[in-house]
């Protein structure tokens, strides 16, 4: 089974060409929020906040993490998260905005 993935510059073609995909029974489908712009900006990101020697060491979900954050930067959107100690150490990098869920438990 293959998942087929869109993206372009920005990621609003991609959003389109998911949906149209979808619209003709391809499946499953989806695309990268933020484009290409956003995945080239989370490895600026990601270079700058771990040292070559301990990449073997970084977590797949502190690269999710990276990757949100310049995606919902990319669209000037708010991401919601828990998980706040990996944001505002990526915010220091490169700034977004970001909150915790509520209601806070």
């Amino acid at each position: 089974d293959k998942k087929f993935v869109f993206f372009c510059a920005a990621g609003w073609r991609s959003a389109l060409a998911t949906q149209m995909a979808k619209r003709m029974g391809l499946a499953p489908v989806a695309h990268i929020r933020g484009g290409f712009g956003a995945w080239k900006e989370a490895g600026r990101v990601l270079a700058q906040l771990v040292v070559p020697s301990a990449w073997r060491s970084v977590t797949r979900s502190f690269v999710n993490d990276v990757l949100l954050a310049m995606s919902c930067r990319e669209a000037g959107a708010v991401l919601v998260t828990r998980n706040l100690s990996d944001c505002e150490r990526i915010a220091k990098v490169k700034p977004f905005d970001f909150v915790a869920p509520w209601p806070r438990s």
